[in-house]
C-alpha cells in the first residue's frame, strides 16, 4: 500500500473479523484515521476520528472517488500472495529457495499417476498436502503423507472428503530447522520475528499430535544474533515477492536450517493467529501489530524497543488440556532455546 503524507492525510481502516485495539497509538498532527465495519470490533476509539459501522461483509467493490485518491494493493497482488505455485517463479527470479511442489489440479487418471507425478516433482518423502489457496488452510485440510502409500490413501479418500473440490498443493515437508514468521516493513526495515523452538517438531506436527510446542518472539537484534541470515533473507523477499511501493507491515514466513540455508514459505499483510498477535503485543509493550502498521503506514518513526530488549526474550508455550491453553513467559538470555548459528 503506497505510503501517505504525515500531515493533512486521511488513513481509512475496514475491519470485518478481529479486535481493532489502537489505543497505544500516536498519530501525527493534522492525520486522520477513518474506521469502517461492526463497531463492536473497535477496543479503544480515542485515536479514532471516524466510525463507519457496516454489519457483516459486502462483495460490491466501490469505485475510488478521484483519480488522485491513494491505491492500496491491488487484487492482483494479493493473488500473488495466495498462489503459491506462481510465486515460486517470482522467487526463483530473485534468487530466493522455495517448497518443491506439485499440483494436482492438472492429474488425470488412477492414483498411481498422482504418485508419479508426486514423486517426479517433489522428489522425496515425507510431503505436504495444503489447499492452493492459503485462505482455505486449517488443520482438517492439512496432511503429511510419510510415502507412497500414505499418499495413495489420501488419494482414494477425496472423493469422500469435504474439501473434494479444492484444488491442492503437494509440497516437500521441511524438517530439522525452524520456522518462523518476520514482521518488516520497506520503511522501517526488520522489526521483529517468530519462531519454533523445537528444530524436530513443526508446528503443524505439533498441533496435530496435541503435544504441547513452544513460540519465541526476537526483537530485531535479538533476531539478527540468534537467527542469522533472516533479516538479509527477508529484505530480499520484500524486493523480489512483494510490490516495492508496499508501505505496510508484512509478514514473511520462512524456514531456517541456517545463515545460507532459509526457505521461503510464504507471506501476508496480516498476522491471522490471535496467540502470535497477543505475544507480538506482550513484547511490544502493550501495542499491537495493528498500532505498527498504522505507523507504517502514515510515516512515523516505529518505535523498535520491545519488552524482550532488556532481559530476554517472550516465549509461548501452548499445551492441551480440554481446551488448548496457551501461556506466555519471559525468558532470561542464558536460557534461549535456540542457539546462534
Amino acid at each position: 500500500m503506497a505510503g501517505l503524507e504525515s500531515r493533512n492525510s486521511t488513513l481509512i481502516l475496514v475491519i470485518w473479523r478481529h479486535l481493532l485495539n489502537l489505543s497505544e497509538l500516536r498519530k501525527p498532527e493534522g492525520a486522520r484515521l477513518v474506521v469502517v465495519g461492526p463497531s463492536n470490533l473497535v477496543v479503544d476509539e480515542k485515536q479514532i476520528d471516524v466510525i463507519h459501522h457496516v454489519e457483516g461483509l459486502s462483495l460490491q467493490r466501490p469505485k475510488p472517488h478521484s483519480a488522485d485518491a491513494k491505491k492500496g494493493p491491488l487484487p492482483e497482488q494479493f493473488d500473488q500472495l495466495m498462489r503459491r505455485k506462481d510465486i515460486r517463479a517470482v522467487c526463483r527470479r530473485g534468487g530466493l529457495t522455495t517448497l518443491r511442489c506439485c499440483s494436482f489440479g492438472s492429474v488425470q487418471g488412477k492414483p498411481e499417476a498422482w504418485v508419479e507425478c508426486a514423486n517426479s516433482q517433489v522428489g522425496q518423502y515425507p510431503m505436504f498436502l495444503r489447499p492452493v489457496n492459503a485462505e482455505v488452510n486449517c488443520m482438517h485440510t492439512l496432511c503429511i503423507a510419510h510415502n507412497a502409500e500414505d499418499l495413495k490413501s489420501w488419494i482414494r479418500a477425496r472423493p469422500q472428503s469435504s474439501n473434494y473440490c479444492v484444488d491442492y498443493l503437494v509440497e516437500e515437508c521441511l524438517e530439522n530447522g525452524y520456522e518462523f514468521i518476520a514482521i518488516v516493513s520497506s520503511k522501517t526495515g526488520l522489526i521483529g520475528a517468530f519462531s519454533t523452538i523445537d528444530k524436530k517438531r513443526t508446528f503443524y506436527m505439533s498441533v496435530k499430535s496435541q503435544a504441547a510446542y513452544g513460540i519465541e518472539y526476537f526483537n530485531a537484534d535479538q533476531t539478527r544474533d540468534i537467527l542469522p541470515g533472516v533479516e538479509s533473507f527477508v529484505m530480499q523477499s520484500m524486493k523480489t515477492v512483494f510490490n516495492r511501493s508496499i508501505n505496510s507491515l508484512v509478514f514473511v514466513k520462512g524456514f531456517y536450517r541456517g545463515h545460507n540455508t532459509i526457505t521461503f514459505m510464504g507471506g501476508s499483510l496480516e498476522l491471522r493467529k490471535g496467540s502470535l498477535a497477543t505475544l507480538f503485543r506482550e513484547a511490544n509493550n502493550n501495542k499491537t501489530w495493528e498500532v505498527f502498521a498504522v505507523e507504517t503506514q502514515f510515516g512515523s518513526e516505529v518505535q523498535k524497543t520491545s519488552t524482550s530488549s532488556s532481559n530476554g526474550h517472550l516465549q509461548q508455550i501452548s499445551f492441551r488440556t480440554n481446551t488448548m491453553l496457551s501461556s506466555i513467559f519471559l525468558i532470561p538470555k542464558v536460557f534461549c532455546c535456540i542457539k546462534p548459528k
